[in-house]
């Protein structure tokens, strides 16, 4: 009698490649570095031109910050593709992860469930949380569980920046709903408290995202290597 294999889905992960390792760690420090650029001249366009460089406040969707959110989620939408197609059979997880972030990114950068969505709402109650509601939790609830799915299944460095990822984007999309949701005076845009936290929370955010980028990424390039070894 033949023992049972075990699920390939569920037997350990195996360690990183150094090729894969030297990835996730370099664009770990890529994303790490945007961040504080990013953050730095936000804070700095407050202090010395009263926040009127758009393109250093990170809540101007002109804003590079904003063009680097929307620009790594399509990346990270990419890598999740073609994921999906090296994989054999057809890893449809990661089909759908890659249409979760482009549809993200699509958002990030055009944001298509405001303008879908907007002018069909009443003014009350605030629009904003009922497209946050309707639409974007949903996709980002879905995101969430296909990439906790990845992160059990993967190597402990690529699941450890995973949930680093998913635990910032948490911690910035909380913050922004009480700013949103709660009137606090303290928190008037200008205000160095506001730009604290409006600096803060849009650096999670990104910071997040790109970690879980670097991830998918460094799972590609294993994932490339274990093919042309195989």
């Amino acid at each position: 009698m033949t023992a049972p294999q075990p699920d390939a889905d569920r037997a350990a992960p195996r360690e990183l490649s150094t090729l894969a390792a030297d990835a996730l760690r370099i664009l770990v420090w890529v994303a790490v570095g945007t961040w504080l650029a990013t953050t730095i001249a936000h804070l700095a366009d407050l202090a010395l031109f009263d926040r009127q460089v758009l393109l250093f406040d990170v809540e101007s969707p002109q804003s590079v910050a904003a063009w680097a959110s929307s620009t790594v989620l399509a990346l990270a939408a990419a890598a999740a593709g073609l994921l999906a197609i090296v994989r054999r059979p057809v890893a449809w997880p990661f089909v759908l992860l890659a249409i979760a972030l482009a549809l993200l990114s699509a958002d990030d950068d055009i944001g298509i469930f405001d303008q879908i969505l907007r002018h069909r709402l009443p003014s009350r109650p605030d629009p904003d949380v009922v497209i946050y509601i309707v639409s974007f939790g949903p996709l980002m609830a879905a995101t969430f569980v296909l990439l906790g799915r990845m992160a059990r299944r993967a190597p402990a460095r690529v699941a450890r920046t995973i949930w680093w990822g998913l635990g910032l984007i948490v911690v910035a999309v909380v913050g922004e709903l009480l700013v949103t949701v709660v009137d606090i005076p303290a928190l008037t845009v200008g205000q160095w408290p506001y730009e604290l936290e409006v600096a803060i929370e849009e650096g999670f955010e990104l910071l997040g995202v790109a970690l879980i980028a670097a991830a998918l990424f460094a799972t590609l390039v294993e994932d490339l290597l274990h093919a042309r070894n195989s």
